[in-house]
């Protein structure tokens, strides 16, 4: 890249980096709807992430962040394109496969959400957060006995975290036969 490229690339960037404050949210299985100029800041980030992807056709924060944009809009099939590319080119970042398991439940692709968020889980074997939305996820599918196995042993790992303690209270109570097997819908939406 001569600087010419360099200096149009960190331009791009950087205003495809403020244009999306505030847009995309991380760990959101909940997104609310944009209002018209987030929806606008949204496009626009992009707008910029496409060009520069035409620059730096391999950079996975380009590929991960055009997802997100396009996660905000609830695009969700075009941001899991785009996350499921990011996870690709960078086999180390484990909020990577995470965020696209994210986007994937959304689509009801829960085998592949179960997949990514492994993959995350490999990739950050200690991070008990990850568990929970694997035992999350599994009890989605249906399989509530790994899904109790695993929210226990979130549970050990980090036993004051409110998210794991109620997953935990939800998995034992469907595993009882005490709560019908939930959707992603009725997990976050009491």
């Amino acid at each position: 890249m001569n600087q010419k490229d360099i200096h149009l690339a960190d331009l791009f960037y950087n205003e495809a980096l403020e244009s999306q404050k505030r847009v995309i949210k991380f760990g959101d299985f909940k997104p609310k709807s944009l209002g018209y100029f987030d929806k606008l800041k949204a496009k626009r980030a992009i707008n910029y992430f496409q060009k520069l992807l035409k620059i730096k056709p391999d950079d996975f924060r380009l590929f991960f962040f055009i997802g997100k944009n396009y996660q905000s809009l609830k695009e969700f099939e075009k941001a899991f394109y785009y996350l499921e590319k990011s996870v690709e080119l960078n086999m180390q970042e484990s909020i990577l496969p995470f965020e696209a398991s994210i986007v994937a439940i959304h689509l009801d692709l829960t085998d592949k959400a179960i997949s990514l968020v492994k993959e995350a889980i490999k990739r950050n074997p200690d991070e008990a957060s990850l568990l929970a939305v694997y035992a999350m996820y599994l009890l989605i599918a249906g399989c509530f006995t790994d899904a109790q196995i695993v929210i226990n042993q979130a549970f050990k790992t980090s036993p004051r975290d409110n998210f794991i303690i109620d997953l935990k209270v939800i998995v034992d109570e469907v595993k009882l036969g005490h709560l019908t097997q939930p959707t992603l819908y009725s997990l976050f939406n009491k």
